[in-house]
């Protein structure tokens, strides 16, 4: 085909408008590229992804988190390594929370600041929120997920556990004893206390629920109305009872419309198990 001038200048107009039609494409590419994020995790069992846990406790702190980590030198491979780990760890909760900093420190370059936060091994963290602090020797999402919910959870209020009639202790060690639902009380953030009402008569007013752990022995008639006072108010109650005697809980239980009745629970699925004590559910 003949190049003509007027077919030539079709050609160079084509051309000029192919070019201003990319760089417009790439232009707004660009612009939306620093306005819209989205980030997509196609592993397998999404392990750069956050649980819903996790992005709950950062939803549920509206102030920044400051980070620390102590390492050793970052010219070592072992410490480059490490750092690496632990600030991809970190950035996944900074897409959710940009306001989460992290700061690496050399072990060795900052002595004071190592006696002062009571550093004790290579790669803990120290956790900081709203002026409380929590140090992570062993990072991972369950364990930095874990701090942070302390931390949130630390001015708030507290379980009470019922004492001084023979209840179950949240702290005990006895088979009887809720030394395991304690110690993930206190893993979880959440503070509780014991109280004795032939001390104390008065249940705390910061107290999230008064906890009654099955008591073996009868409580006292004052004791009793202090109970009932604060759940006629609209206090928080969980009562644990055992089979039996209710030791002067009556009261309590009618204020509440709960009736205790005679009878046993059967599990179908213990004969599976050969087993036959109707204590185990």
């Amino acid at each position: 085909m003949e190049l003509t001038p007027k077919n030539k200048r079709a050609m160079r107009l084509q051309t000029w408008t192919f070019v201003m039609l990319f760089l417009a494409v790439a232009g707004l590419t660009a612009w939306l590229s620093t306005r819209y994020k989205y980030e997509a995790d196609w592993t397998a069992a999404g392990r750069h992804t956050l649980s819903e846990a996790s992005v709950a406790v950062l939803d549920a702190m509206p102030g920044p988190v400051n980070i620390t980590a102590f390492t050793g030198s970052g010219q070592q491979p072992a410490s480059q390594r490490l750092r690496k780990a632990i600030g991809e760890l970190i950035k996944r909760y900074q897409r959710h929370k940009p306001d989460i900093s992290l700061t690496f420190k050399d072990l060795n370059l900052e002595p004071d600041a190592v006696r002062e936060l009571g550093i004790t091994v290579e790669g803990e963290l120290v956790v900081e929120y709203n002026n409380r602090k929590e140090n992570l020797k062993a990072p991972s999402e369950q364990a930095i997920t874990n701090a942070l919910q302390r931390l949130v959870r630390s001015a708030e209020r507290r379980l009470v556990f019922l004492q001084g009639h023979g209840e179950r202790k949240p702290g005990g060690e006895a088979n009887h004893d809720l030394g395991e639902w304690g110690a993930q009380l206190k893993e979880t953030g959440v503070a509780y206390q014991t109280l004795n009402l032939s001390i104390d008569a008065a249940i705390p007013e910061d107290a999230a629920a008064l906890v009654i752990a099955s008591p073996q022995v009868d409580l006292l008639e004052g004791e009793v109305e202090i109970i009932k006072r604060y759940v006629e108010r609209g206090g928080n109650l969980l009562w644990l009872a055992d089979p039996g005697p209710l030791h002067n809980l009556e009261p309590l239980a009618k204020v509440l419309g709960v009736e205790f009745k005679p009878g046993t629970i059967v599990d179908p699925t213990g004969q599976l198990l050969r087993i036959s004590h109707p204590a185990f559910i």
